[in-house]
């Protein structure tokens, strides 16, 4: 007789954030260095995905943004390991 596996445990995440700009066209009034300024200074609300990869901004300049995430055991593919 074949045991079976123990049940995963069902987890939950709550996500809040701000909804995306509405306006698509304000988006493109500034460069895209501009519009990372924004985002890393607070200015502009960060995109959806932000908040739940725990992404923040660790620098944003001329040539260069540098970027920080934060995974969790949600970001999980089928063999317990984070893609990418």
């Amino acid at each position: 007789m074949t045991s079976r596996p123990e049940p995963q445990t069902n987890r939950t995440r709550t996500i809040r954030y701000h909804s995306p700009e509405a306006d698509k066209k304000k988006l493109f009034e500034n460069t895209g260095l501009e519009q990372l300024r924004a985002l890393a200074d607070g200015r502009t609300p960060p995109p959806p995905i932000s908040s739940h990869v725990g992404l923040e901004f660790v620098c944003v300049a001329e040539g260069e943004v540098v970027m920080s995430a934060q995974p969790d055991r949600s970001h999980d593919n089928p063999t317990g390991s984070v893609h990418g």
